[in-house]
Order: structure tokens, then sequence, then C-alpha cells
């Protein structure tokens, strides 16, 4: 990955299908897809009131995205 192509890169975990939060989030870094890249990682869809939300979130975060390779949703499972 060459991170000078990105203004930043910025991650996120342990959404937990909390989508207003994750969406406050985005919206307080000022997340800019054709500038940033945006990785999101773990636990992105357990025990929230809105897991359904959240992943339809991270499907449109992915498809707006400007360069597809500037831009990771992943739901990495709870390990025992």
């Amino acid at each position: 990955m060459d991170e000078k192509k990105y203004r930043r890169i910025l991650a996120v975990s342990d959404i937990h299908g909390q989508k207003k939060h994750f969406l406050k989030v985005l919206e307080q870094s000022q997340y800019d897809p054709s500038q940033d890249l945006l990785i999101i990682a773990g636990d992105s869809l357990d025990r929230g009131e809105d897991n359904i939300g959240s992943f339809e979130l991270c499907q449109n975060l992915h498809k707006r995205c400007y360069f597809p390779e500037r831009q990771s949703c992943t739901n990495a499972g709870r390990q025992s």
C-alpha cells in the first residue's frame, strides 16, 4: 500500500451494529472517500441496534468509493 496516495488512513473497529454512532464518527472525522482510505475491521455487526443498517452502510460506502482500492469493508467475527 502506498500511503502517499491518501490524505489520511482512517481505521474503525468495534462498530457493533451501532450505525448512528458510526455515522457520527465519519462526520466528525470529515471522511472524504475521494481522498481518504477507510478500513473497517472487527466486530462490525454484533449486539447492535441496527446490524442490517450498519451492513448496508458499509456496502454503500464501498459503492460510493471513488477508488475501490481505497476502501475496505470487512466483518471479522468474534474469536473464542
